[in-house]
């Protein structure tokens, strides 16, 4: 048999009517769905956040092909370095 599906009506009535096991239950089942409809909202929000990362790490160019987003290669080789003036030693 299904479990009734209370509202705000149904704890009030309990209330009213001094019936503490049936505003325990009501107020539970409320309780459950707001924390249901609450983590829906929170996966929703993480999965357009995924999806919205994924697609601006892969850009393209005006041509249609994709640019390299990737960090500049260093130019200097390991051996040079510079000193205070900027020469290479």
């Amino acid at each position: 048999m299904a479990e009734k599906t209370f509202t705000i009506d149904d704890m009030i009535a309990s209330v009213l009517d001094r019936q503490p096991e049936t505003f325990k239950d009501a107020f539970n089942d409320l309780m459950g769905q707001k924390a249901a409809e609450a983590v829906m909202a929170k996966k929703e929000e993480v999965s357009q956040t995924m999806f919205a990362a994924t697609e601006n790490d892969e850009t393209e160019s005006e041509d249609g092909s994709e640019e390299d987003v990737s960090e500049p290669e260093d130019t200097q080789d390991q051996d040079e370095t510079e000193d205070e003036d900027g020469d290479q030693t």
